[in-house]
């Protein structure tokens, strides 16, 4: 839409009859008309007046306001949803890879007990194959883990002990069960927890008391 047939809109839009609107800029009528009919085109101090009395835009009043609506207002609403669908997909990126960071992290915390935790060293004795006294030496100890002592016979048996909590003093699991050593071939274990997995790492093998010696037998596993 052209200048002339946007004054000609705006003046009726106003309800401004081509006298009010002359007497308002300071021209006559028919200069006004001339203007409405593309015979005649007003200076720039008369374009300005135009502008003011009709509260309208420069631009908008020389019919230009099109070309900002239809060219350049698309193209910043597609850089903006450009801006937002960048700004999605590198927040997706983001959160994947710290996922598999975290994930690569715990695993590595975890690991496989049986490879972190050895043992460097164990003893045992009974006097007389009512009792074992243990002395059990790992090379570490970590204060996130939990250790028990299993005892497991040979041959399902009564009397058999139930897994012992460990307490280390100096690094090292020491102390005394009452069970019937003298009726199975038993097994000794370490079971370690930590963070709701459970390992378990063999300590002994073949331990056996010889009532006629008196003395007791075993295999280390380690």
């Amino acid at each position: 839409m052209g200048f002339s047939e946007r004054l000609l809109e705006l003046r009726k839009t106003q309800g401004l009859s081509q006298e009010m609107l002359a007497e308002r800029i300071g021209v006559s009528r028919q200069a006004v008309s001339k203007w409405e009919v593309g015979e005649a085109t007003p200076d720039l101090n008369k374009l300005l007046s135009l502008a003011d009395v009709l509260d309208v835009s420069l631009d908008h009043l020389c019919g230009r306001q099109e070309v900002v609506n239809t060219i350049v207002k698309p193209v910043q609403k597609r850089k903006h949803n450009c801006w937002i669908i960048i700004c999605a997909v590198l927040t997706i990126i983001a959160a994947l890879l710290l996922l598999q960071v975290m994930n690569l992290r715990e695993i590595e915390n975890k690991g496989s007990m049986a490879e972190q935790i050895k043992i460097i060293g164990s003893t045992f004795y009974s006097s007389n194959g009512n009792m074992l006294r243990y002395k059990i030496i790992p090379d570490k100890i970590s204060r996130n883990d939990t250790y028990e002592l299993l005892i497991t016979p040979e041959t399902p048996i009564g009397g058999a002990p139930k897994p012992v909590k460990l307490d280390s003093v100096a690094g090292v699991f020491e102390g005394e069960l009452a069970f019937p050593v003298s009726a199975s071939t038993w097994t000794v274990s370490l079971r370690i927890s930590r963070g709701g997995e459970t390992w378990t790492v063999p300590v002994a093998t073949e331990i056996h008391y010889n009532a006629v010696q008196n003395t007791l037998g075993w295999e280390n596993a380690w």
